[in-house]
């Protein structure tokens, strides 16, 4: 029997198996306590409100009561990531009326997935979280996505080397500044 542990805040994750056999986790231990006992609410509150989104992935492991917690709530994957995804220095993006805008037709371009992260998205409008939701669902989409196909619509030249470029704030221009002590604005 091989047994490891995990340590995630002061909560230590045991997880034991026998050899050539894959990890189960069978005790979660607190200052030496069991607490894989822990009532619904008192685990959802602190899966919903303390840990990041790695933290969050192994209690899924810490057995199948917290997996169906965690995979049956849909506000903790969702607040787990966002956490680790701070909206800091710009408008938060992840707003309902940023989604009715532009985010819902954006969506419609990632195929059978993104259609389906829309549905789900339309019922959580409403959600108080929705701005967390919405983040996990691009974020979910994205990373489902197989490749990216860049193509080139359209050359900006410059005589010395571009040092910076920033789009506006609508997203609709681009602007260049280079070396050669010139800026160009792109539409």
């Amino acid at each position: 029997m091989i047994v490891s542990t995990t340590q995630l805040g002061g909560c230590e994750l045991a997880h034991s198996s026998r050899q050539n056999e894959a990890p189960t986790a069978s005790v979660a231990k607190y200052n030496g306590k069991n607490i894989t006992t822990l009532p619904n609410e008192v685990l959802n509150n602190i899966l919903s409100n303390l840990l990041d989104l790695q933290d969050v992935l192994h209690c899924r492991c810490v057995s199948q009561r917290w997996k169906g917690v965690i995979d049956g709530d849909c506000q903790i994957m969702p607040r787990a990531f966002y956490r680790c995804h701070p909206q800091k220095h710009s408008p938060n993006p992840y707003t309902v009326e940023h989604y009715d805008s532009s985010i819902k037709d954006w969506l419609n371009k990632f195929g059978d997935e993104g259609k389906k992260s829309k549905m789900q998205l339309d019922r959580y409008v409403k959600n108080k979280l929705f701005p967390q939701i919405l983040c996990w669902s691009i974020a979910q989409v994205l990373g489902k996505t197989k490749a990216f196909c860049c193509e080139s619509i359209f050359t900006i030249e410059h005589h010395g080397t571009v040092n910076n470029a920033c789009f506006s704030a609508d997203g609709k221009h681009l602007v260049t500044a280079s070396f050669d002590n010139t800026a160009k604005i792109c539409g």
